[in-house]
């Protein structure tokens, strides 16, 4: 089975998907925030983990509102 989506994608396609900066998905890197991988000399992001920083910055803009 194929999956309908890339198991990583690179910190250029994450801002495209995700409309944050490439720095910013850096530092959320660097911090530990965003989980990253390498492959060979490449650091990519695996696609969970970036569906989990954007459910995770979904949950973190309503409770936002909410106050």
């Amino acid at each position: 089975m194929i999956p309908q989506y890339p198991l990583s994608v690179s910190f250029k396609e994450a801002a495209e998907i995700t409309s944050v900066s490439r720095s910013t998905l850096r530092r959320y890197a660097t911090s530990g925030r965003l989980r990253t991988s390498r492959i060979g000399r490449r650091r990519v992001i695996p696609y969970d983990a970036l569906q989990k920083l954007i459910e995770g910055r979904t949950k973190e803009n309503l409770s936002e509102l909410n106050e």
